[in-house]
């Protein structure tokens, strides 16, 4: 063979190269209305400008942005960064409010690290996302059906559907991109037997893992349903396979703590993430072309045609035709998506199969919108019509079989892009919208000082939550500072603590305590904040002892927060310094096993209070009889305050175990921080309800 020849590469590989040249060209293409300025422009539905639900899907796309740029900021700055402060704050972790976005984040990188640009991140993760997933798809398709054309069309079915790309603000809900090539590795590790597919199978499934749960559950239940028949086809092979399903199952099971331990942890630490009591669900009829849910009637077409073919005998790779398998495990993820239903002609209610499970798994009824599995109902048809396609092309030779695929894939853009051509409802055509804040602004927000960022108007009820937050966020990603803003599926429990001082600026202790809890900047919008109070605030604004003027961009002006007042993060700055109880209030009636009750804390110190940890610690509350006689002791749970000035009392609610004492008794408790009975932090006189 001669040089040249061994140089030359195989068809079939430039085919591959051609097929992904294709894919990216196309992702490009449909997110072209970004391209004349992709740091300063993001994508929008074209049918969505100028109406209400566009703007809160402008607000939803402005934290996606930021919250990307926010995850690689703080991930730069060490493993442990993401645990700690970024939007919401003085809030921990939270992202465990919402979505993490973590593999979105891993998307941007490449765009990112090198330019620091918000929006240029992102919108490379939006064109990566389509990009990845189509190639996934025509990997698998390509594996079972050994047709590239036939492949490309699978790819062009799953990636460039309208549902996945008229939704560019959410790329986390169709994120199921890392799913076709874990079945792939999946079969793969069965049918060799090797570790290189065992590490294979394990990336996929951790890069999966760094999607929403949404898809992460999808694929536990088409990799749970699949993986079932393998294990049965494989039976045989199940000793030389177990060190590498056990080494599979560890690595995801680690990646799976990392990833969704911190929900549980936020969930178990502030009592959210749970009691979720309307869940978006549709009728099986929305899968039908023409309905909100639909499969597309290329890929409907195509799948039945490829079912229909399995009919007559299997296709056999490596002993194995996966479309049976596939299609029950679409079956079952659809019915999780789907309405409780009555059955035809008797009185059974099918329920949803996951509702039943809310009691059992952790967290499951946090989940809001389990409709969004559909895209695993997706992912089986765009596979089902690799089969069809194949079919179809199969009947054909040369040139004809690619013009035929190339038909085929136009017809999967004209479904995606004309809904009045075929039976859909959406469109993928997109338009784009400014969303980067002007040169001068960015200058105005390089170098801020360490320490967070307070936006004001902040804490406003009439201040719009679709316009004020979502902007400060943008700001946000631009000057990479933790932030007050907040944004998300559950509302922060310390959003209420910051609201409270941020509405009584310009009082000096309002301003000692935001400084104490960790503010160092404050941005004021002229725009939004109003002439009132503006006015206001003057006091404050001009204080040169707590504030300094940095400089003004469009109507935004930047301040340097100070105080001349010490800070204190020690439970001893706020613990009692008499024997009085702390509040006015008359007595409290508990009763068991918990009651809430409400506890008056005082900064009697000279210096500004913060919480040490900022986060719930463990109390104790110490229950003492008429006669000052220590009876019980019991947990107590709820949060201290954050901050607090000198001199300043607030009143919190704590929910207290209570013991079993006598009814009608009148008692005394002090609370304490566990294992430090002698600190005091609060007292009240309770009377035990009777029995």
């Amino acid at each position: 063979m001669s040089p040249t020849e061994a140089s030359t590469p195989r068809p079939s590989r430039v085919a591959h190269v051609l097929v992904a040249a294709a894919y990216l060209a196309l992702s490009l293409f449909v997110h072209r209305s970004i391209l004349a300025a992709p740091g300063d422009l993001v994508p929008l539905p074209a049918a969505m400008v100028g109406t209400t639900t566009g703007m809160l899907y402008q607000a939803d796309q402005r934290f996606v942005v930021a919250g990307i740029a926010s995850n690689i900021e703080k991930a730069l700055r060490g493993p442990g960064a993401l645990a700690g402060f970024g939007f919401c704050y003085p809030l921990r972790e939270s992202y465990t409010l919402g979505e993490h976005m973590f593999g979105e984040s891993l998307l941007a990188l490449p765009a990112y690290l090198p330019t620091r640009d918000p929006v240029l991140g992102y919108n490379a993760a939006v064109v990566l996302s389509v990009w990845i997933t189509a190639l996934g798809m025509y990997a698998l398709a390509l594996y079972w059906t050994r047709s590239i054309p036939a492949a490309f069309v699978s790819g062009m079915l799953f990636a460039f559907s309208a549902a996945r790309l008229g939704n560019p603000a959410h790329p986390f809900v169709h994120g199921n991109l890392w799913t076709p090539p874990a079945l792939l590795f999946a079969h793969q590790l069965f049918a060799r037997q090797r570790w290189r597919d065992a590490g294979a199978l394990a990336l996929a499934i951790v890069l999966q893992l760094l999607e929403s749960f949404y898809q992460v559950l999808a694929l536990a239940i088409l990799g749970g349903t699949y993986g079932l028949t393998l294990l049965v086809r494989h039976r045989g092979a199940l000793r030389a396979l177990l060190p590498k399903l056990v080494a599979v199952g560890l690595v995801s099971a680690g990646a799976a703590m990392l990833v969704l331990g911190p929900y549980l942890q936020a969930r178990d630490r502030w009592g959210l993430l749970q009691g979720r009591t309307f869940t978006l669900l549709v009728p099986l009829a929305d899968y039908l072309p023409g309905r909100p849910s639909s499969i597309g009637l290329v890929a409907l077409v195509l799948a039945l045609l490829g079912l229909a073919d399995r009919l007559r005998g299997p296709r056999c790779r490596a002993g194995e035709d996966p479309r049976i398998p596939f299609a029950v495990a679409g079956l079952v993820v659809a019915a999780t998506t789907m309405r409780p239903f009555r059955l035809p002609l008797l009185r059974w209610v099918v329920p949803n199969p996951l509702s039943l499970l809310e009691s059992v798994v952790p967290g499951l009824d946090a989940v809001r919108v389990l409709a969004s599995l559909r895209f695993g109902v997706y992912l089986v048809a765009a596979f089902l019509a690799a089969y069809g396609a194949s079919v179809i092309l199969g009947w054909l030779r040369g040139r004809w079989r690619l013009a035929a695929a190339a038909g085929l894939s136009l017809c999967v853009l004209l479904e995606a892009y004309d809904p009045t051509a075929t039976l859909t409802i959406r469109s993928a055509r997109l338009a784009a919208y400014r969303i980067a804040p002007s040169p001068q602004v960015r200058a105005l927000l390089r170098d801020l000082p360490e320490g967070a960022v307070l936006n004001l108007p902040f804490g406003d009820p009439q201040r719009h939550k679709l316009r004020d937050v979502p902007e400060s966020l943008v700001l946000a990603a631009y000057h990479r500072r933790p932030v007050a803003a907040c944004y998300n599926s559950f509302t922060s429990p310390l959003e209420a603590e910051v609201t409270r001082l941020a509405d009584r600026l310009p009082d000096v202790a309002a301003a000692d305590a935001l400084y104490a809890m960790g503010f160092r900047t404050i941005l004021v919008h002229h725009r939004h904040l109003g002439a009132p109070r503006l006015l206001e605030l003057a006091p404050l604004l001009d204080d040169p002892m707590r504030i300094t003027r940095v400089g003004e961009a469009d109507r935004l002006v930047r301040f340097t927060l100070s105080s001349p007042v010490p800070v204190a993060t020690t439970l001893d700055t706020i613990a009692l310094r008499d024997d009085r109880d702390r509040t006015d209030l008359p007595s409290a009636v508990v009763a068991p096993p918990a009651t809430a009750v409400e506890l008056d804390f005082e900064n009697g110190s000279s210096a500004a209070f913060r919480h040490p940890t900022m986060e719930p610690i463990p109390l104790t509350a110490r229950w003492y009889d008429d006669d000052g006689a220590l009876v019980a002791t019991s947990p107590a749970r709820g949060m201290l305050p954050v901050a607090l000035a000198r001199g300043e009392r607030v009143t919190r609610t704590l929910r207290i175990t209570a013991p079993e004492l006598a009814a009608g008794g009148s008692y005394r408790i002090e609370i304490t921080p566990e294992g430090s009975p002698d600190v005091v932090l609060s007292r009240r006189t309770v009377r035990m309800a009777p029995g």
